[in-house]
C-alpha cells in the first residue's frame, strides 16, 4: 500500500515539476530570435567594414572616391 502511495506521490512531482518547466519557457522562440538577429546585425556590420577595407587596399579604383573638392 505504501509503495502504491509512493508511486503516486513520484507521478505527481513529476507532473508538477513539467508545469514548472512549461512555465519557465513561455517564449524560448522570441528569446533565441532576438538573440540570433542580435548577433546576425553584428556579424553584417563586421563583413561590410572588413569588406569595404579590403576593397579600398585591393581594388582601389572601385572604392568610392574620398575626394570631396568641388573643383572639377
Amino acid at each position: 500500500m505504501s509503495e502504491n502511495q509512493n508511486i503516486k506521490n513520484e507521478e505527481e512531482n513529476i507532473v508538477e515539476n513539467q508545469e514548472d518547466i512549461s512555465n519557465n519557457n513561455v517564449y524560448p522562440f522570441y528569446r533565441s530570435l532576438v538573440k540570433y538577429t542580435v548577433y546576425g546585425a553584428i556579424l553584417a556590420a563586421f563583413l561590410w567594414i572588413f569588406i569595404s577595407i579590403t576593397i579600398q587596399v585591393f581594388k582601389p579604383d572601385l572604392a568610392p572616391s574620398r575626394d570631396f573638392s568641388t573643383s572639377e
